[in-house]
């Protein structure tokens, strides 16, 4: 073998480290990249799917059916009740079944996850936001309210030369003073019993709560309801004097004092065993 054959194997030997070429070399870093990324993958859709179900699977849920009164305030001006909610029926049009957050024109906000059997309708997903998305044509968000057919509002435009904002406050006893100011209604979640103003006003204007009529309702929450009796018996649960207000939670704020005693009502759930009526009653 000639002296400039072995100088060019050893250049070709150099050049790739001594070893095997760099083509031929397999890439064991990928691999193990792409099989992280797969698993890390897998274990967040599990996970996420795990917390939807989870959220779901707390109060309300199934055969519960709480009422919750509310108002809506528009730069000073109470709104009136909305009417009752036009998809709550089932419709030969729409496969999409009725809304399980609902209202029947009364100011009380109907709370039964049994009328439209999903999820969204239930557990932590059951809050003032998911009750707009199931209203036509009502929009609110933490920026934006849009009461049906009239004008959106949004955060900065003003009320009364004001710049004003989206805010809802919050009772835990209707009848009681003691609330809490938020400014997502998706943090809001619908209990029974409870009162709630959203509100489109300055930040520091007060916000009323919501009309002594709607609060009234709650004592015969499904009188309004078509072909309701009137005279409907209902059970009062009494609300112990020591609820108080969790204060200290991001983007809220704490007024008034606890209430001594309260009461509530709740109709009984359904005996239809779980499926879901027609009429969202």
């Amino acid at each position: 073998m000639g002296k400039a054959s072995s100088n060019k194997k050893v250049a070709r030997a150099a050049s790739t480290g001594g070893g095997r070429t760099a083509r031929g070399a397999r890439p064991y870093g990928w691999y193990t990249a792409l099989v992280v990324v797969s698993a890390i993958g897998i274990f967040l859709v599990a996970f996420s799917r795990h917390e939807q179900q989870a959220a779901a699977a707390g109060h309300p849920r199934g055969s519960d059916h709480w009422h919750m009164a509310y108002a809506i305030d528009i730069c000073g001006t109470m709104q009136p009740n909305l009417p009752q909610n036009p998809n709550l029926t089932t419709s030969t049009t729409s496969t999409a079944p009725p809304p399980g957050l609902h209202t029947h024109g009364d100011g009380l906000i109907h709370i039964e996850p049994f009328v439209s059997g999903l999820s969204i309708d239930a557990g932590n997903h059951a809050t003032v936001a998911q009750f707009a998305k199931d209203y036509p044509g009502f929009k609110l968000t933490s920026t934006e309210l849009q009461y049906p057919g009239q004008a959106d509002h949004k955060n900065g435009q003003k009320c009364n030369g004001k710049p004003a904002e989206v805010r809802l406050r919050v009772w835990n006893t209707a009848t009681g003073s003691t609330s809490i100011t938020y400014t997502n209604p998706g943090d809001v979640h619908v209990k029974d019993g409870e009162a709630v103003t959203i509100a489109f006003l300055p930040a520091g204007d007060d916000i009323p709560k919501p009309p002594a009529a709607n609060i009234s309702h709650l004592t015969t929450p499904n009188a309004q309801e078509p072909g309701a009796s009137q005279t409907q018996t209902t059970s009062v649960i009494t609300v112990p004097p020591t609820a108080t207000t969790v204060a200290g939670a991001p983007g809220t704020t704490v007024a008034g004092a606890p209430a001594n005693t309260a009461t509530t009502t709740a109709s009984a759930p359904p005996t239809t065993g779980g499926s879901p009526p027609t009429s969202g009653k």
